[in-house]
C-alpha cells in the first residue's frame, strides 16, 4: 500500500464522529434499517435479465483496503444476481490476477461482451488501474462506476463511459494525493471518455443517502439502485418501470 497508514487511521476517526457505523469493520453499516443504507428501496424488475443479456455483461465489483468496509459490495452484488446478472467480486489488491485472466480469456470485440468496472475507495483507483491494464490488452470498458476513489490515476481512453461520485472533504483538499474527495480526470490524450463527476451529498441526492460517507458510500440503497440503472442501460432494460421509492435523479 502506498498511502500512509496514519492518513486511512484520520479517515477512520472522522466517520466514527460523524456518526454512520464505526468506519473500522464495515458490518455495522450494511445491516437492514442502517442509517448508511438509506430509506430507498430495493431496484426490483417485473422479468429478470435474458441470459443472453446477462452473458454479454462482465461485471467485476473491486473492494476497498483490506475488504473489511467495503461489504456493501456484496449486498450490490446479491442484488444484480436477484436480476439474473452475473457479477464477479475482486478483493483488494489483487485486482491485477482478475485482469490478467480477463485478456486471457477475452472473446474479442465482436463477440458483443461489455465490461463493466464498478469499485469503492482503492478498490476505485483499481478499477480505473484494471482499465488501464485491459487497454494495454486491446480491451475496452463499457462502464467505469466509482465510489469515492482515493487517489486514482487518470481514466484512459478505452473507457466509453466514467461515473464518479465523490464526498468533498477538508482532507481531500488540503492532501488530495494521499486522501479522497476529489473528482476524476481522463488521461492527457484522452478524448474519448464521457466522464461524469458527481458529488454525493444529501443536496444533491436527496434524503436516499441516509448518513453514509466516503466509508459506507459502497452500502447505501440509492448508490446501488443507481449503479443497477446504468448496467441496464447495456442491455436494453428499461429500468423506469421498476418499483422504487429512492429519488435518483
Amino acid at each position: 500500500m502506498t498511502h500512509p497508514l496514519w492518513a486511512v487511521f484520520v479517515l477512520l476517526v472522522a466517520s466514527s464522529f460523524a456518526g454512520c457505523g464505526t468506519g473500522i469493520l464495515g458490518d455495522d453499516d450494511v445491516q437492514p434499517g442502517a442509517c448508511s443504507v438509506g430509506p430507498a428501496a430495493p431496484l426490483t424488475l417485473d422479468v429478470p435479465v435474458p441470459e443472453e443479456s446477462a452473458n454479454r455483461l462482465r461485471i467485476y465489483l473491486l473492494r476497498g483496503l483490506e475488504n473489511f468496509y467495503s461489504l456493501g459490495l456484496d449486498r450490490l452484488a446479491d442484488q444484480m444476481r436477484r436480476l439474473n446478472l452475473k457479477p464477479t467480486l475482486v478483493d483488494w489488491p489483487i485486482w491485477e490476477l482478475t485482469a490478467n485472466d480477463m485478456a486471457r480469456t477475452y472473446p474479442g470485440a465482436s463477440d458483443g461482451t461489455m465490461c463493466v468496472l464498478i469499485g469503492h475507495s482503492y478498490g476505485a483507483d483499481d478499477a480505473i488501474r484494471m482499465a488501464r491494464y485491459l487497454r494495454d490488452h486491446q480491451m475496452s470498458v463499457r462502464l467505469l462506476f466509482l465510489l469515492d476513489a482515493t487517489t486514482p490515476p487518470p481514466v484512459p481512453d478505452n473507457v466509453d463511459v466514467c461515473i464518479h461520485y465523490y464526498e468533498p472533504s477538508i482532507f481531500g483538499d488540503m492532501f488530495p494525493d494521499i486522501f479522497a474527495g476529489n473528482p476524476v480526470d481522463p488521461d492527457i490524450d484522452n478524448f474519448h471518455s464521457q466522464i461524469m463527476n458527481q458529488v454525493f451529498s444529501e443536496a444533491v441526492l436527496g434524503g436516499g443517502i441516509g448518513c453514509a460517507n466516503h466509508f459506507s458510500m459502497d452500502a447505501n440503497q440509492l448508490m446501488h439502485n443507481t449503479i443497477l440503472r446504468e448496467v441496464l442501460k447495456l442491455v436494453d432494460i428499461d429500468s423506469t418501470m421498476a418499483p422504487s421509492a429512492d429519488s435518483t435523479p
